[in-house]
């Protein structure tokens, strides 16, 4: 099965702190992380007043033994609140030194009734392995320069020659930190265009190391839950109406929906295709 979605390499695992005794919360650990991946069957008073969003932050800080969260104030980023009668859900964004960690977000839900809030769970991703420094020693314009390269080559630019190469655009999105090991400092590059192979657009997300200056990350940014008529390529490829072939590639089945993580945490609808070439 192959996805156009990305995946963050897991960090070492670190050694992980059972709640103390008498703790009622169910604690599923993270992986590579001291922050547990769920948090459930509980019911913690915390303050009533005030936002959702201060109110589940002044939670992870007030449970600090378990959360391992050194300042949820200044290293998570409310990025959505909903509320759903006496239910709510709050979404935060890790930050690593104000630069934005690319799946990095956490989740707390409470309930608020009769003037009372209480904690009934959490759950999500916070990287507490982070070291890496967020100066970067690549600029942006050399980053956006090696984003479109990148996507050339992954459209087939080299193999259309000079004649037919797609018209390719690089927008920088600023720093964010790949949470691998200690963390990789990049410069998030979203690059558009036309692939004239094929006549379908093109959006890639790439992600540039801001030390040496290569891609470590790449990504496309189109939903492709089904399958789109190609257009008739240079050497007369045609897709049949059953599935899509890249020219001199495999033919790649249309299957379901998937996922994947933007720059900014958030979850996206991403296809997922089956690759005939791996079986």
């Amino acid at each position: 099965m192959g996805a156009a979605a990305l995946v963050v390499s897991a960090m070492p695992a670190q050694a992980f702190a059972a709640p103390a005794a008498g703790d009622p919360a169910d604690v599923i650990p993270g992986k590579g992380t001291s922050t547990p991946s769920l948090v459930d069957g509980i019911r913690e008073g915390v303050k009533a007043s005030g936002s959702a969003a201060d109110a589940a932050r002044g939670h992870l800080a007030d449970k600090k033994s378990r959360y391992r969260i050194a300042d949820p104030a200044r290293d998570l980023k409310p990025v959505q609140a909903v509320t759903n009668g006496a239910a709510e859900t709050v979404r935060l964004q890790q930050k690593h030194h104000g630069v934005d960690v690319l799946g990095g977000q956490y989740v707390v839900r409470m309930e608020k009734k009769d003037g009372k809030r209480v904690v009934t769970g959490t759950s999500g991703k916070y990287f507490t392995a982070l070291t890496t420094g967020t100066t970067p020693s690549v600029s942006e314009e050399l980053a956006v320069q090696r984003a479109v390269g990148a996507t050339l080559a992954q459209v087939g630019g080299k193999r259309l020659g000079t004649k037919a190469k797609p018209s390719l655009k690089g927008t920088a999105r600023g720093l964010v930190v790949l949470p691998k090991g200690a963390g990789v400092l990049t410069h998030h590059v979203t690059v558009r265009g036309t692939d004239p192979a094929t006549g379908q657009p093109v959006l890639h997300e790439v992600y540039v190391d801001a030390k040496s200056g290569y891609p470590v990350l790449q990504y496309s940014g189109i939903k492709t839950f089904g399958t789109p008529k190609a257009a008739p390529a240079a050497g007369g490829v045609k897709a049949d109406a059953g599935e899509a072939k890249a020219p001199g590639g495999p033919a790649k089945h249309p299957g379901v929906a998937g996922s994947g993580v933007k720059y900014d945490g958030t979850t996206v609808e991403l296809g997922l295709f089956f690759d005939t070439a791996r079986g």
